[in-house]
């Protein structure tokens, strides 16, 4: 595909993908894509579309990967998270639908502002931090986390992209094997050796963006990517709190924990870094560590040695120089042959051994000419059964070389963890605390109180060190103040019902029940209220309604009997009668697929009609006479 097909700039502004997305401009972009601002002709809103770049549009794996991965980040639904919308391609043109983010990158706000207060440090890499956690629990790991990927709202919100789509090609990244594994600056000292990347390798990288923002300053600069990345490697880092002395001491030990060089050294998971973090903006004492001793590389001296004392006769020197030139040449030759034997040997797609028993996978991995190598005494895992495989490096579908040993980790099946108390907290707070024992929040109700301010959390369910498995619900009841005061319930007979439903949400009362009577009032007034007016209420309370339905003297009854449509597992039916006293709802329930529903139907009048209605739209409607 050309590059002016692609549309490298202007060439795609007002053009319509997919039949409903209007391109507007170009808002940013990448080594991997470029990312436009677009209408959504359907849904009538703003959205942001990433286009992959021409060079990389001809380029079966990288579009299989652009693809998959895009699948996987849609996956993901988190406030903290952009959402993926749609995934599409159009004349050759690959491209992603992402929510718009009316704002700016944290890039620009570092840039524009930094040093950051700690307060405002902590804001963002909070929220950060919950868009990890959650990405992480759902086995995706970023690997690209950077100022340039974080989007800051006008409203404050800050939003995680470019989950799982992070492999920009750029004179800023490394590759493995042919795979882009992050931002240099940004990235891992594992990613910058070619080694296991997880989810501590995203902690890692956002202890850099922390480290940015207190400084206004990256950790390591260079003259070269390369440079850089070995920097990541072998040497320290200069705390923050050095480069800014502003930086409150606890939250320079908070970064230089998620700075350390060995994985195993800095925090295991995303929400023991938040705890941390929190206990820092708080003012809590955080630990000292030890200094982190960053691995050295040992250079090989020359190849030929200087004699000691003397110098060699011109002639004997000669014939060294001549020997090291020929064993260098035969080195020479001898490893390229090695290197053209490697690359001639077959590559095979790594299968997907997660939840299998090591025993199958090793079989499995034999017939396709691979070996396997069982890492670490096991690891907790909600998701996979004790004994099963829970994770694997090369992952599946990845193309390795016959006779690659594919590392497996066993699952010890799920981790017991005590819940923390969550009372007197704000709803932040125990967000904060479940994340750091891995379990999260479930049912929100909330109730009034005259103890517990409002907001605070009055109680939870399990109780306080209660023991659940990882990945659990707490259930919390938040605090709505103290109890409304009462007060008498207006009379509203005489008024008309619809009216009076209208007057009811004012006060913040519910409407409840309608009921009809016969009466020489006019058809739809309200005779009287239930509770009666003059009755003490409260806001929340219901109230149900007795309604004039005229002289008539026949009240005709209907048995409706009908199934449920089949187009969908389920669905909400709704049936509406329309007769002399007006239009209202006499079933709203959530049925099966082709549940059987039968309503005993009362309407007055000479005529009236039954409209059906499934999911809101229209499927039937029967005349009664």
């Amino acid at each position: 595909m050309s590059q002016n097909m692609h549309g490298e700039g202007a060439q795609l502004i007002g053009k319509v993908l997919g039949r409903r997305y209007e391109i507007i401009e170009r808002i940013g972009g990448g080594g991997m894509a470029i990312v436009y601002k677009a209408r959504d002709g359907f849904l009538n809103r703003r959205v942001a579309v990433k286009v992959l770049r021409a060079q990389f549009a001809d380029d079966e794996d990288f579009v299989r990967r652009f693809r998959h991965e895009a699948q996987a980040a849609a996956s993901l639904s988190h406030p903290n998270i952009v959402s993926i919308y749609d995934v599409g391609e159009e004349d050759g043109i690959y491209y992603i639908i992402m929510e718009y983010v009316d704002g700016q990158t944290l890039k620009e706000r570092i840039t524009e502002a930094a040093p950051l207060s700690g307060q405002e440090v902590v804001s963002i890499a909070l929220q950060i931090g919950q868009a990890l956690s959650h990405a992480h629990q759902n086995k995706i790991i970023h690997r690209d986390i950077k100022p340039h990927n974080i989007m800051i709202g006008k409203d404050g919100r800050v939003k995680v992209t470019d989950f799982g789509i992070a492999r920009a090609a750029s004179t800023s990244t490394l590759t493995t094997t042919g795979s882009i594994v992050g931002s240099v600056h940004y990235f891992s000292p594992e990613q910058a050796r070619g080694g296991l990347i997880d989810e501590k390798s995203d902690i890692y990288s956002l202890g850099v963006v922390l480290y940015e923002m207190l400084t206004a300053k990256v950790p390591f600069e260079g003259e070269s990517p390369i440079s850089v990345a070995l920097k990541h490697v072998q040497e320290q880092v200069v705390p923050p709190k050095e480069m800014n002395p502003k930086v409150p001491e606890g939250l320079s030990r908070v970064v230089m924990k998620a700075l350390r060089k060995t994985q195993s050294e800095r925090y295991q998971t995303v929400g023991e870094f938040l705890v941390d973090l929190q206990r820092a903006a708080q003012g809590e004492k955080i630990p000292e560590l030890p200094p982190d001793l960053a691995p050295t590389l040992v250079m090989q001296g020359p190849l030929i040695p200087r004699s000691k004392g003397r110098r060699l006769r011109p002639g004997a020197a000669r014939a060294v120089r001549v020997a090291a030139i020929v064993v260098a040449a035969v080195a020479l030759i001898v490893g390229l042959r090695v290197v053209a034997d490697w690359f001639n040997v077959p590559t095979v797609i790594v299968p997907n051994l997660v939840g299998h028993k090591p025993t199958d996978a090793e079989s499995a991995l034999g017939h396709l000419g691979l070996q396997m190598k069982i890492v670490g005494d096991g690891e907790y895992n909600k998701d996979v059964p004790s004994g099963s495989i829970s994770r694997q490096d090369p992952s599946s579908s990845d193309q390795v070389k016959e006779g690659r040993t594919v590392q497996v980790w066993l699952s010890l099946g799920p981790k017991l963890v005590k819940v923390p108390n969550l009372t007197g907290g704000t709803e932040r707070q125990a967000d904060v605390l479940l994340q750091g024992a891995n379990l999260i929040v479930g049912q929100r109700t909330t109730d009034y109180s005259d103890e517990v301010q409002e907001g605070y959390i009055i109680s939870q369910s399990p109780n306080p060190d209660t023991e659940l498995r990882e990945g659990a619900s707490v259930d919390i009841v938040v605090s709505q103040g103290p109890k409304p005061a009462a007060f008498p319930l207006p009379d509203y007979s005489g008024e008309t019902w619809q009216n009076v439903q209208v007057r009811l949400g004012q006060v913040k009362l519910v409407p409840g029940d309608l009921s009809t009577e016969m009466s020489g009032k006019p058809i739809n007034t309200v005779l009287r209220t239930v509770p009666a007016a003059g009755s003490s209420v409260r806001p929340g309370d219901k109230v149900s309604l007795v309604v004039s339905r005229g002289g008539y003297k026949t009240v005709h009854s209907y048995q409706y009997v009908f199934s449920a449509p089949t187009d969908a597992p389920q669905q909400q039916i709704k049936v509406l009668l329309i007769d002399a006293l007006g239009t209202r709802a006499i079933y709203d329930q959530l049925n099966d697929a082709g549940d059987p529903i039968k309503i005993d139907v009362q309407w007055v009048g000479t005529t009236a009609t039954l409209r059906t209605m499934a999911n809101g739209a229209e499927i039937g409607s029967f005349p009664l006479k």
